[in-house]
């Protein structure tokens, strides 16, 4: 009985202890090969993107904005040759002289007095613009010396359209140098200063020079005429 006794309280011995200790790993925070991956960081990305698309709407318009820029050149140039109005043609039908009277005062100046009827023509060459001269001014000059200037009323005038109006002068011992007379001839220019309106185009102001106009004086009368027949006049524009 004893031995039994001794037997069944006896314990068995401890696992001999070991230095090789193995720890169980961390749990893993890393995602299984086989188990789908994270979602892309949103958060990062879409900036880029926005940016992306930031860049191609600035870089369109940009280019929308030079290509309207070159159209509208090549519009406005294709305008300008081919659809610019033309200029009115200017010219001088008829000159007389009357009440003329020229006096010495010096070997080198005389006063000139006399009055002028100018008969102008202008002409519109343009086929569908209309032209409004809402301005017009004419100074008869002797040599280098304005003698005379007048103020015209405005003129309407459509297509290929011609108007002819009269000119008025009145010179009152106006001073002139040199020979004012040479052999019983006056030379005179007559110059003109148009503002204009041409439809679809606004304001434009032009100059006409008439050059030349030779005024027969008989000797020992006050009247003269224009010798040669009419004379079509320069014009250019005004700057």
């Amino acid at each position: 009985m004893a031995d039994n006794n001794n037997k069944s309280a006896t314990i068995p011995p401890l696992p001999t202890p070991t230095t090789n200790l193995h720890l169980p790993p961390p749990p893993n925070t890393s995602y299984h090969p086989h188990s789908p991956p994270p979602p892309p960081n949103s958060s990062t990305d879409y900036p880029a993107e926005a940016t992306r698309r930031a860049s191609c709407v600035i870089e369109y318009w940009l280019f929308a904005l030079f290509f309207i820029i070159i159209a509208l050149k090549i519009f406005f140039t294709i305008r300008l040759l081919v659809l610019y109005p033309d200029f009115p043609d200017f010219r001088v039908d008829s000159l007389s002289l009357s009440n003329f009277n020229l006096s010495t005062t010096t070997a080198s100046t005389s006063l000139l007095s006399a009055n002028f009827d100018v008969g102008i023509t202008a002409r519109n060459p343009n086929k569908k613009i209309t032209l409004t001269y809402t301005h017009i001014e004419a100074e008869i000059h002797l040599g280098n010396d304005q003698i005379s200037g007048t103020t015209l009323q405005p003129v309407f005038q459509s297509g290929k359209n011609e108007t002819s109006f009269k000119a008025e002068f009145a010179s009152v011992k106006a001073y002139v140098e040199g020979q004012a007379a040479k052999n019983g001839n006056l030379v005179l220019d007559l110059s003109i200063l148009v503002k204009l309106k041409a439809s679809g185009w606004g304001a434009i102001e032009v100059k006409s020079a008439c050059r030349d106009l030779s005024v027969k004086v008989s000797l020992n009368s006050t009247n003269g005429t224009l010798l040669g027949g009419p004379i079509q006049c320069e014009v250019y524009e005004a700057y």
